[in-house]
């Protein structure tokens, strides 16, 4: 930024530790900036210059990353085309999150969204039929609440997810493929909104919450 100079990080860049020029995703967390590619996850320290790549070979359970997600203590959500991962920011270890995830459930794993709500809960949207999913971390224990649609009036209005956001009020607001879906936090009761309800479309791909 002081000198204009722009830097190209790829496979023929000037820095050439990026596992792919597929990149997904990127974001950061103090003094490290995480990128997401088709083949693997790529940490740059801003300080030290130094790098450092996942991949399968050393924790990663899919190198396919589509989405990252920090967490308020530090830690590093790691969505995936089929699964997700977490990498804890004091060890550097990843954790298999999707293993826990699929001893109650057996649907798409393609992760489309991550989120943190005010009480600290992590709430994972998957982009094809997957649904929605509720992770809690009690004492170091997590446990896992499914959301998916049903004939019940009160379900979520649909299972394939695009987009997480949390208002002022204790509501979740989750955007879908077939319409918008609020969540009572307190009831854990879903309202749902649809184009007959004003939409200009039933595919809501991004939510902002503004201030008013």
């Amino acid at each position: 930024r002081d000198t204009g100079e722009i830097i190209r990080l790829g496979r023929e860049g000037d820095y050439n530790f990026i596992t792919s020029d597929y990149v997904n995703y990127i974001t950061g967390y103090k003094d490290e900036i995480y990128v997401a590619t088709d083949y693997g996850l790529n940490i740059i320290n801003t300080n030290t210059k130094e790098t450092f790549t996942y991949t399968e070979n050393n924790g990663l359970v899919e190198k396919n990353i589509k989405n990252l997600f920090v967490d308020s203590y530090g830690n590093l959500w790691i969505g995936s085309v089929n699964g997700v991962m977490l990498l804890k920011h004091n060890n550097k270890e990843i954790v298999d999150i999707t293993s826990y995830i699929k001893e109650n459930r057996n649907l798409n794993l393609y992760t489309k969204c991550i989120y943190e709500d005010r009480s600290g809960a992590i709430w994972i949207g998957f982009g094809l039929s997957g649904g929605l999913v509720k992770i809690e971390n009690e004492n170091g224990r997590y446990n896992f609440t499914n959301y998916m649609h049903s004939d019940n009036k009160n379900s979520i209005i649909s299972d394939t997810i695009r987009a997480i956001t949390e208002d002022s009020l204790g509501n979740l607001w989750i955007g879908t493929d077939y319409g918008l879906s609020k969540l009572n936090l307190k009831t854990n009761k879903f309202t749902n909104y649809t184009k007959d309800d004003g939409l200009s479309s039933n595919v809501v791909n991004g939510l902002l919450i503004d201030d008013n």
